[in-house]
């Protein structure tokens, strides 16, 4: 199930709305797809992505279009981090695994999940929100019974 993790050498986040088991490309429990779903449509727009592109995070059945956003997330990211000379990289396999305690699973190769909450975080900012648990709060309110979530505990 989806969950608010600690986690560690997380830009200027310590915790994270983390998923429990992998989503993509063939798999993803339904909470762990939602919240996967609603990082996506906050982050993609940022990217050039309109929002009538990404899935609605209300449904947890994993479909093509959320595989292809995880995809294009991740070549969008690396695109941004090579334009400004960033070392770091996702790698492009479709897939949002775990974060494990860590922002980066290797030197210069951060989880997925750790880029997606950095991203949907600096949105939402921009938009007027103390931060994604607070969007989260007021546009996903059945995520945010699912994570159980209090805005106070996720940066």
């Amino acid at each position: 199930m989806a969950h608010v993790e600690v986690i560690e050498n997380n830009q200027d986040m310590s915790r994270i709305m983390n998923v429990t088991e992998a989503v993509g490309p063939k798999w993803g429990m339904p909470d762990d797809v939602m919240l996967v779903k609603a990082l996506l449509a906050t982050a993609l727009p940022e990217y050039g992505v309109p929002p009538s592109n990404c899935s609605s995070p209300s449904s947890g059945t994993l479909d093509s279009q959320t595989l292809r956003n995880i995809k294009l997330f991740q070549e969008n990211v690396n695109t941004v981090n090579t334009a400004f000379k960033s070392p770091q990289r996702l790698s492009v396999d479709g897939r949002v695994s775990r974060a494990r305690g860590h922002f980066s699973w290797d030197k210069n190769h951060p989880w997925t999940i750790a880029y997606l909450n950095y991203s949907a975080s600096l949105t939402a900012r921009k938009y007027g929100w103390k931060s994604f648990a607070d969007m989260v709060v007021e546009l996903y309110p059945h995520l945010a019974d699912i994570l159980k979530l209090d805005p106070a505990d996720v940066d």
